[in-house]
């Protein structure tokens, strides 16, 4: 039987449960009746025992309460700016001196400003710079050409292709 709500908001199934345990329904029965609504990855049956005990305490608020602490993520786009502007000031600065000169109001991690440096700014550590790591269409276009000419080579020669290749790196 396919569920006839596919999705739902987090406090639309606690106004659900709130109302079912107005009702005197057991932890066991909303949690089947939330199954047949909205399927069953909704909820966990400990879940919605524990919002029935809340609001059995007297709680009447459907809605997560505010937390306190750090944001979910710091990769936010003003501390990805402050550290591309450290970056740009500074090719061969570490992580542990990005730390230093990002304002202290960001607190951030190691591992965020690393990711920050890998994932948002597209950056690779190349011989104690930091440097861009991207690909142009270029030069794409040319490892493609240089690998298919080199299949063909295969393709015609035999086995003694390897043994005439050299090799070389740019040092």
């Amino acid at each position: 039987m396919e569920t006839p709500l596919r999705s739902a908001a987090s406090c639309e199934v606690r106004s659900v449960i709130r109302f079912l345990t107005a009702k005197n329904e057991t932890a066991v029965e909303i949690h089947r009746q939330l199954c047949q609504v909205y399927g069953e990855h909704v909820m966990s049956v400990q879940m919605v025992r524990r919002w029935r005990a809340m609001f059995l305490e007297g709680r009447e608020n459907v809605h997560d309460d505010e937390r306190n602490g750090r944001p979910a993520h710091s990769r936010q786009p003003d501390v990805i700016n402050a550290v591309r502007a450290v970056i740009d000031n500074d090719k061969r600065v570490t992580l542990d001196e990005i730390m230093d000169k990002l304002p202290s109001s960001f607190e951030v991690s190691r591992s965020s400003v690393h990711n920050i440096m890998t994932e948002d700014l597209q950056l690779a550590k190349v011989c104690a710079r930091w440097v861009p790591r991207l690909l142009s269409d270029a030069h794409k276009q040319q490892r493609m050409a240089a690998a298919q000419s080199f299949l063909r080579l295969f393709d015609d020669e035999d086995e003694n292709l390897f043994s005439r290749i050299v090799t070389g790196d740019e040092t």
